[in-house]
């Protein structure tokens, strides 16, 4: 069976769908349901923004995105943007990628080390954050 979950409140609720399973003590077990969401295009997230440019997450997707075309200082340049309204790990580590990427290896080990001060202790991208800072030294 495939439930609606809601978490938070108001126009910020998620909602996840759960799968409920019943096991043999008869305990209900909840696991999420991979929903594939639709891949938002440069248009898209330009449209989005114009509406709310405070939206961190779609400001974030337009980073990986024009990152991903090879477009790293206008990356740079959106996630510095959205450091000032959002400055968690995740948008951090971001910021300090997309800047190893363009070569400003100053900026991108101070922001990488803010990450390392703002991760959560059992982060699997810590690791990564790790090996990029070590690559800035061996450039």
């Amino acid at each position: 069976m495939v439930a609606p979950t809601h978490i938070g409140e108001g126009d910020h609720a998620l909602e996840l769908l759960t799968d409920i399973h019943h096991n043999r003590s008869s305990e209900t077990v909840f696991r999420p349901v991979k929903s594939s969401a639709p891949k938002l295009d440069l248009t898209d997230i330009y449209c989005i923004l114009q509406m709310d440019p405070h939206d961190s997450v779609v400001a974030s997707e337009l980073a990986r995105q024009l990152s991903e075309r090879g477009e790293h200082e206008q990356a740079v340049r959106v996630l510095r943007g959205v450091v000032r309204i959002d400055n968690r790990f995740e948008t951090l580590t971001a910021l300090g990628k997309a800047e190893y990427a363009a070569d400003q290896l100053d900026a991108s080990f101070q922001h990488l080390q803010q990450a390392l001060l703002t991760a959560p202790e059992a982060s699997t991208a810590l690791l990564d954050v790790l090996k990029t800072l070590g690559n800035i030294f061996v450039r």
